[in-house]
Order: C-alpha cells, then structure tokens, then sequence
C-alpha cells in the first residue's frame, strides 16, 4: 500500500482521543475501539483492547496524567495509520517525563479495529521507583 498524508478526519479523530485520555474522560477515551479491536503495548503480546488497556495501567501506576502532542501521522488506504506521538508523563509530586512513541494502527468508521503501541517506558517506570 502506498502511504499518504492522513485525511483531517484522521487527524481529528487521533486529537479527540487523546484529548479525552489527557483530560481522563476515560468513558470518551475507550468509547473509540470496536468491540472486537485488539491492542499491543509495549512489553505485552496483542490481546482484547480492553485487556491491553488494563496492562498498560498496570505499567504506569504512579501517573497521575498525561499531554499528548501528535506530531506526524500518515494513512494508506483501508484505514491503516501510523503516527508520532510525543507523551508527558505527569508523576505524583509534579516530575514530569516525556517520550516519544510510534503507533501504528488501524481506524474505521471512527473506531480503533487495531492499535499497536511502541514507546519505552523505562524512563517512566524508572522515576516513579524512585518516588516509591
């Protein structure tokens, strides 16, 4: 498939979610995946979305919020979209860390049917041992 600039939609889509994560609207924020989407995060296997969502909360416990910039995204026909995304961290006690991470995807009638999520959170995790 031959990749091109996303379409606004695309691109809307992508703010909405992450504004709702941001401003944990987490009903708004989950509302987006299909019944039967499948999600990767890092360190754990492709699973139900839900199940995927709950790992990686297990893997950012001590973040008590986070700000999303989307800063590239490309989109190939049949909704598979890949962008650049760089996250704040926000720890208990104000540190702040942020990361940039790469998700590749796919997106339909406005809907996450897949999302595979790569960013290594050893920085995050490290910091909030500290604060343990």
């Amino acid at each position: 498939m031959l990749a091109t600039q996303a379409s606004p939609e695309t691109v809307e889509f992508l703010r909405r979610y992450y504004d709702a994560i941001d401003n944990q609207r987490a009903e708004e924020a989950l509302s987006v995946f299909a019944a039967d989407a499948t999600v990767r995060v890092p360190n754990e296997p492709a699973q139900p979305w839900m199940q995927g969502m709950q790992a990686m909360a297990r893997q950012l416990r001590g973040v008590t919020g986070t700000r999303h910039a989307i800063t590239r995204v490309i989109e190939a026909d049949g909704g598979e979209t890949a962008y650049e995304v760089e996250i704040t961290y926000i720890l208990k006690g104000g540190e702040e860390v942020t990361l940039t991470g790469s998700v590749f995807c796919t997106i339909r009638d406005e809907r996450f049917q897949s999302q595979n999520l790569y960013v290594d959170l050893t920085p995050v995790r490290n910091a909030i041992e500290r604060k343990d």
